[in-house]
């Protein structure tokens, strides 16, 4: 089993050809269809678009909504021309592009999936996951400190590294501390049991970073197959301090105490389908499957869990699911793209994580990487086969309402 850099890179090559493949699908409208507790339901609310240039796409990897101060900024990469670009999200207007330099006193490397998350209104972490280093950036693109991860013991130990994405967000916890997650390098026996999935770090000249959260016991079942299975999903609840964790194969969701790191399970599954219900690659786990389409045909044509979101006005959590996804048969009437056919649904909790309703969601429609909460509404970025103007971001918005009876 490859181990240290060499595992790290063979991860980011995994990365860079699983991802571009998986675009989820999501709401056009709500179907009623809904699991109940308490007779909510996710009902259509608005349609938002936002401008942008030829020189951005409409599948966007690394896309945040942020609050560093009294407005909400939506920020994103652009690897085409290497800038990060900002939004004021409740004007809907575009304020600030950021050329970020590869080299130089003010380079932060190259990479396709680099990563960022905002600080102040003018002071931003950027992620380089190829060198594996931090670099606190400001509006004019100046780096004005860099961090190394790997100069911490704990990144040194580590089988896989941090990642940080729409769905792997950076938690800022203050101007000095931060959590970052990591994903599994995986289609290696065991490879999930190495190290941790998550780590609490402080910026300092001696970096320091503590490792939490191991992957749930259902992963000691054997071989899940790729990367898929094995993301870190999770969303920042800033209101009690609290890391909510999503994990594709287990049912139930992790809510980690980011000043006492303790954590506890609760369970918050599917109608449509349960972790006993999916069965492993293999139930060897210490043995790898050999063919790797195999592994990648079995990420997309198993159901699974995905990413979570915390909205602050409602205090409510949503969890997504790949509930129904495309069948073999389906994959093949479509030359291989495991973009078709995936059915989603979405899972609203409340502020103990009891579980409000499940919305079955129509497919191929919606980005299911790009989620977010803004105001009390649940938004999606529609994937760019949706997309139906070239120089707008489509989103579609959602409420949490109760039903009418």
């Amino acid at each position: 089993m490859p181990t240290g850099r060499a595992a790290a890179f063979s991860f980011l090559a995994m990365m860079k050809f699983v991802f571009w493949l998986y675009v989820g699908v999501m709401l056009v409208s709500c179907k009623s269809d809904d699991v109940q507790s308490n007779n909510f339901s996710l009902v259509p609310f608005d349609t938002t678009r936002i401008q942008i240039d030829t020189a951005t796409g409409h599948y966007l990897y690394d896309l945040h909504l942020s609050q560093p101060a009294a407005t909400e900024l939506l920020s994103f990469f652009n690897p085409h021309n290497y800038s990060l670009y900002l939004y004021n999200w409740r004007l809907r207007k575009h304020v600030a592009s950021i050329v970020l330099q590869k080299d130089g006193n003010n380079g932060v490397g190259y990479s396709e999936l680099l990563g960022h998350a905002l600080i102040t209104d003018n002071l931003f972490l950027v992620y380089n996951p190829d060198s594996r280093k931090l670099f606190k950036v400001n509006v004019a693109g100046e780096v004005l400190k860099s961090y190394d991860l790997k100069t911490a013991s704990a990144f040194q130990n580590s089988f896989y590294l941090p990642v940080v994405c729409a769905f792997s967000p950076m938690v800022v916890l203050d101007s000095a501390n931060i959590v970052l997650l990591a994903n599994a390098a995986t289609a290696k026996p065991n490879a999930y049991q190495q190290t941790y999935c998550a780590f609490r770090v402080h910026l300092s000249d001696s970096l320091l970073a503590t490792p939490f959260l191991p992957y749930p016991k259902i992963y000691d079942l054997g071989n899940w197959g790729d990367y898929l299975p094995y993301i870190h999903y999770s969303t920042h609840s800033s209101t009690n301090n609290k890391l909510i964790s999503s994990f594709p194969r287990s049912d139930s969701i992790v809510i980690t105490n980011l000043s006492s790191l303790q954590t506890k399970s609760k369970w918050v599954g599917s109608a449509k389908f349960s972790e006993q219900s999916v069965k492993p690659l293999s139930y060897d786990s210490h043995k790898e499957w050999p063919d790797r389409d195999d592994q990648i045909l079995y990420d997309f044509t198993t159901p699974s869990f995905s990413h979570v979101v915390y909205d602050g006005v409602n205090h409510v959590y949503y969890r997504l699911c790949f509930s129904t996804p495309p069948s073999k048969s389906v994959i093949a009437q479509n030359n291989g793209n495991f973009r078709i056919g995936q059915g989603l649904s979405v899972i609203a909790m409340d502020s103990a994580f009891n579980k409000l309703c499940e919305t079955t969601l129509p497919t191929d429609t919606y980005n299911g990487e790009v989620m977010f909460a803004s105001n009390g509404v649940l938004y999606f970025l529609l994937k760019a086969s949706r997309q139906d103007q070239e120089d707008r971001l489509q989103f579609h918005g959602y409420k949490l309402e109760k039903v009418r009876k």
